[in-house]
């Protein structure tokens, strides 16, 4: 009888197995016994056939390649936990078996299974069962495992992580302050993209002596290990290691990472276009904010900044009007130099609003609305509220989290001075090398509200824009 010999490792931590060596020698002496013909080896090492695994097992493939070529009449394995541990695979065999020449399962520890009887085949679905099975309890048992570890803070182990030694008891403080300086820069409206062309051009490597991408620096911030605190699943604790910043700048950071995620008209995500006048300005028709977008006009393919009241229609309400917008190039020099110049002839004492300071009571504020939303949502999806009802309490509650947002865009990190204009410079130096975060604070001290009205001079000019700056009102602050 041809027979194909399969052999599979998920993982020889014992080093008593050269790979798969020791299943193959089992196996190839026991065909000699019974006097088979062996049409082929297969093996997969370090491979599992679980279902959690996400690995492709190339050495079963080629396996179910030369039964399709009707040159295997039996499978020769030590146990069929080495072959199963799906249903769908054997199912797929047994398929075949009815096809091909294939008859048999044949397990050294086992009667084996003829596929050419019901009782055969429903003995190996018995067996495939059993391993599906035991593959559950040991992964229920490491579950437990991980989580009974996690409720004490400890690390779940693994690679060292970045900011920490190997253990991740101690910092490795070099790491641990590029990721402040990190945070820092996000948080002063830098983008993820800067941060990564900075660390390698900087030759700052990972903890595997790669390169630095979008993802991993995104996946590094949002970790909250560098807060101290250890996650699993959708439970934190508090980590029985140091944290790297405050828990309110991390939490400060993800809703400034969660910005940076939002993808515009069109799909594309445009981490890197920030807006100055976010949470200042207003539409002067339906008195609703403004928000920045990139927009594409006429038959040009050069995307550009713009701000715009957008209209929004929920049901029988209307949250914006949508007749208002302006290119944010002009808006922003307009706005920006009428501040300087008030600042310059005033002396206006630039500091910092202290009713915008405390980001963790704004965090908590906008985490309640969004899972107030996230209530609205179900509710009138279940048919709890009606069309109108959800539009109305929906146009309410997305007005307060726009408000919240603004705020929290002009929230001071943690550690800033409470003076914006530092000891001898002047007004429009401190602005030339003012970080985003500084200029958008600069911003929100002197201006209470910049009102943008409607239907602008075609033909009016400012510097080198085409910009009526009539059409423009700005409320300052007292």
């Amino acid at each position: 009888m041809r027979v194909a010999i399969y052999a599979r490792l998920s993982k020889d931590t014992s080093g008593v197995s050269e790979n798969v060596e020791i299943q193959i020698q089992e196996t190839k002496a026991y065909a000699r016994s019974m006097g088979y013909r062996i049409a082929g080896i297969f093996s997969d090492n370090d491979i599992s056939a679980s279902k959690y695994s996400k690995k492709p097992r190339p050495g079963y493939q080629t396996l179910l390649a030369a039964i399709r070529r009707n040159g295997v009449e039996a499978i020769l394995i030590t146990e069929m936990p080495r072959l199963y541990r799906r249903m769908e695979e054997l199912l797929e065999v047994i398929r075949l078996a009815e096809q091909t020449e294939l008859k048999q399962i044949i397990a050294l520890d086992e009667a084996g299974y003829d596929l050419s009887t019901g009782q055969g085949i429903h003995n190996a679905i018995s067996a495939v069962n059993n391993a599906m099975l035991e593959s559950r309890r040991l992964s229920d048992r490491q579950k437990r495992r991980i989580r009974a570890k996690a409720a004490t803070g400890a690390s779940h182990g693994g690679r060292r992580c970045f900011g920490y030694e190997p253990g991740g008891k101690v910092l490795r403080e070099s790491e641990a302050e590029i990721i402040r300086w990190m945070v820092k820069r996000i948080l002063s409206g830098g983008t993820i993209n800067s941060i990564v062309r900075e660390l390698n051009d900087r030759g700052v490597k990972t903890v595997g002596g790669r390169k630095w991408e979008h993802s991993l620096v995104r996946q590094l911030l949002e970790s909250p290990r560098i807060a101290g605190i250890r996650a699993h699943g959708e439970l934190r604790y508090p980590g029985n290691f140091p944290a790297i910043i405050a828990i309110e700048d991390w939490e400060l950071l993800q809703f400034a990472l969660e910005r940076l995620r939002r993808r515009f008209p069109g799909g594309v995500q445009l981490e890197g276009r920030r807006y100055l006048l976010t949470g200042l300005i207003y539409c002067g028709v339906c008195e609703r904010p403004m928000s920045g977008h990139a927009h594409r006009g006429g038959n040009s393919l050069r995307v550009k900044r713009r701000y715009a009241c957008h209209k929004i229609r929920s049901g029988a309400v209307t949250e914006a009007c949508g007749k208002v917008y302006r290119m944010a190039e002009a808006l922003e020099t307009f706005v920006v130099e009428a501040t300087l110049d008030l600042v310059e002839r005033s002396g206006l004492p630039v500091v910092v609003d202290p009713h915008v300071q405390d980001a963790k009571l704004l965090l908590q504020q906008y985490q309640k609305l969004r899972s107030r939303r996230s209530d609205l949502r179900r509710d009138y999806a279940t048919g709890f509220l009606e069309s109108e009802e959800y539009a109305e309490a929906r146009a309410m509650l997305e007005s307060e989290i726009e408000d919240v947002q603004a705020k929290l865009s002009r929230v001071q990190p943690d550690g800033a001075s409470a003076s914006l204009i530092p000891p001898g410079k002047s007004v429009r130096e401190a602005w030339d090398e003012g970080s985003f975060w500084w200029r958008r604070m600069f911003l929100a001290r002197a201006i209470s509200q910049v009102i943008v009205k409607p239907h602008p001079r075609r033909s009016a000019r400012w510097r080198d824009f085409v910009f009526d700056e009539d059409g423009i009102d700005i409320i300052w602050r007292g």
